[in-house]
């Protein structure tokens, strides 16, 4: 029966994992033997709403999450309390043990407190001395010497978190607490790991030590590897980049300066925006999460609603999408953003929930701000500060490695959602991998085929993209049969 080791490693980049290449022997040999490729993110990447859509397979609309603050009901007031355990919706932690499977989820981010796995383990991500208990589950596991010793290991790496050095040791523990559940098989089908450093220290920006951790993580995936053996599936990943910004646009100063936005006095200071800011009689548009995401106040939807029809929402959507595609910077630079609607990007039972257009960033390397204030630039630009330097950029990285995957000469590009459909695919039972047809290329499914590579909740998860990249190892192994048996008639035999 397959096992699947997930590796998230939050900031992989995809074009310096090219670059790097031949300092990264085993990711390397993934690449060259197996397939990989991209992850494409269709509006700009926030942590909540990827980390979500990979747990639950499912995309933002149906999960109700867009960024960690979220609402579920029309109000205006966003929530800020989110944890998986929040979003009411299954995910790995609930889909694996429904399955029969062994789970065992590290360092997952927005675990705050440990999961309760019926069918498996979970190491939250802030675990200390004083935490254990809602930190690591089933607390039995503590009991088990050898993590243990992990445990403190790891606590201790993370008292000191700011060198190079110091963020490999923390991640290394997080590793060495992986492979041990993985040498002791009885404790796992499935190990799910995540490590933060880039994206929790992206001052490691500099070449070097850049190039030293990527180096690194690569030493561990051949550990990983090696013990995995032939029969299990490997899957590398990165949701996102991490990219530098050249420069601060503030919308929400953008959006009062071209009358869209209004408050109900401007502070004497800048600040976050934040909704008991806005004066709602007046207000048309107003900006979430950092500003790329928008809001319409749609009279009907919104409790102050003010724009009074579909036709004036649809004319406004366009009128912003045109502004703010065609703006440019202080020095006559085009911004690069683009605009997109929810609709048609996005589906489920809490879309309409969710903001209304998606400013977005990733031809372009400014950081959306939401601040208002005296000190605001009436500019709409602002220096960059200390934590504006970095932004998430677009395009992650992926690649898969294990039996039954067929080489793939072009790189691919795929969603955050596809990797839950994906891992719950590599741990079906594996004997109707043999039926899979594939001719020129192109795969073709019978409709039984199709119903036996369903999986829970089909009809709200995205695809699995494991079907398409399959060796047909039984026909393979039928074909060359008859192959040799054909050529030795031929010869008289």
């Amino acid at each position: 029966m397959s096992k699947a080791f997930v590796l998230g490693i939050e900031g992989l980049d995809y074009n310096l994992v090219q670059e790097w290449k031949d300092d990264l022997p085993n990711i390397s040999k993934i690449q060259e033997k197996y397939i990989f490729g991209r992850i494409k993110n269709e509006v700009n990447p926030t942590r909540a709403m990827d980390w979500t859509s990979i747990y639950t397979g499912q995309n933002p609309g149906e999960s109700g999450i867009w960024d960690n603050v979220f609402r579920d009901t029309y109000d205006y007031k966003l929530k800020n309390n989110f944890s998986l355990e929040a979003i009411g919706t299954d995910g790995l932690s609930a889909l694996l043990p429904k399955t029969g499977k062994i789970l065992a989820l590290i360092n997952y981010p927005f675990t705050d407190k440990a999961l309760k796995i019926t069918s498996g383990y979970c190491v939250s991500g802030p675990v200390d001395e004083g935490s254990m208990e809602d930190s690591i589950y089933p607390t039995e596991l503590v009991k088990d010497i050898g993590f243990k010793s992990l445990i403190d290991k790891y606590i201790e790496a993370k008292k000191n978190n700011s060198s190079l050095k110091e963020i490999l040791q923390t991640e290394n523990s997080l590793l060495d607490m992986a492979e041990y559940l993985m040498e002791t098989n009885k404790y796992w089908d499935c190990i799910f790991t995540v490590l933060s450093g880039i994206y929790n220290n992206p001052s490691i920006n500099n070449e070097e030590d850049l190039k030293n951790y990527y180096k690194s993580i690569d030493e561990k995936i051949g550990s990983i590897s090696e013990k995995l053996g032939n029969d299990s599936y490997l899957i590398v990943f990165s949701p996102y980049s991490i990219k530098k910004s050249e420069g601060v646009f503030n919308i929400a100063n953008w959006l009062i300066g071209n009358n869209y936005l209004y408050l109900k006095e401007m502070p004497d200071k800048m600040r976050e925006l934040n909704t008991d800011m806005i004066d709602w009689d007046r207000t048309t548009v107003w900006p979430a999460n950092e500003g790329s995401q928008l809001f319409i106040n749609l009279k009907g939807r919104e409790k102050q609603g003010n724009l009074e029809s579909l036709d004036k929402y649809n004319s406004l959507s366009r009128e912003l999408s045109e502004k703010l595609e065609g703006l440019s910077d202080d020095k006559g630079r085009d911004l690069n953003f683009k605009v997109s609607r929810r609709q048609g990007t996005f589906y489920g039972q809490k879309e309409d929930f969710g903001p209304d257009l998606f400013v977005n960033t990733g031809a372009s390397s400014y950081k959306l701000i939401s601040k208002v204030g005296e000190g605001t630039d009436s500019k709409y630009f602002s220096k960059i500060s200390e934590e504006d330097i970095f932004l998430n950029g677009h395009s992650g990285y992926f690649a898969l490695s294990g039996p039954h995957i067929k080489r793939k000469e072009k790189e691919l590009e795929i969603g955050v959602t596809s990797l839950t459909p994906t891992i719950l695919d590599i741990l079906r039972d594996e004997s109707h991998f043999s039926d899979i047809y594939i001719s020129s290329g192109a795969l073709e499914l019978t409709e039984t085929i199709k119903d036996i590579l369903s999986y829970p909740y089909k009809d709200r998860m995205e695809k699995s993209i494991l079907r398409e990249y399959i060796v047909e190892e039984v026909k393979k192994e039928n074909s060359e049969e008859k192959m040799v048996a054909s050529r030795l008639e031929f010869m008289g035999y």
